[in-house]
């Protein structure tokens, strides 16, 4: 289902210099997903995002705006908020000793 493994989209965002909140939010929209049985093309149907974007996205080559990340926070029947808390929660328990 997804090109990269959780250990993998970690080495890419800490390898890029990009903000490790963005692993997180990778991480927990993977997760949301893998709970839900939900491939990218089913994700992108339900949050109105492009299933290139999306994919672009869980293989750490772009970031989701605020809007799109509310999209698919919202496709999963979140608030905004609770996806980001999600992305919080995968970012301690890799960095938390």
């Amino acid at each position: 289902m997804f090109t990269l493994t959780p250990v993998q989209v970690w080495q890419q965002v800490l390898g890029s210099g990009r903000e490790i909140i963005r692993a997180g939010q990778i991480l927990a929209v993977m997760a949301l997903m893998q709970e839900r049985g939900w491939t990218i093309a089913e994700l992108a149907e339900r949050s109105k995002v492009s299933e290139s974007h999306l994919s672009d996205f869980l293989n750490v080559k772009t970031c989701l705006s605020w809007h799109y990340a509310w999209r698919v926070a919202r496709a999963f029947g979140l608030k905004l908020s609770v996806l980001d808390q999600r992305a919080e929660q995968e970012v301690a328990a890799k960095v938390s000793p």
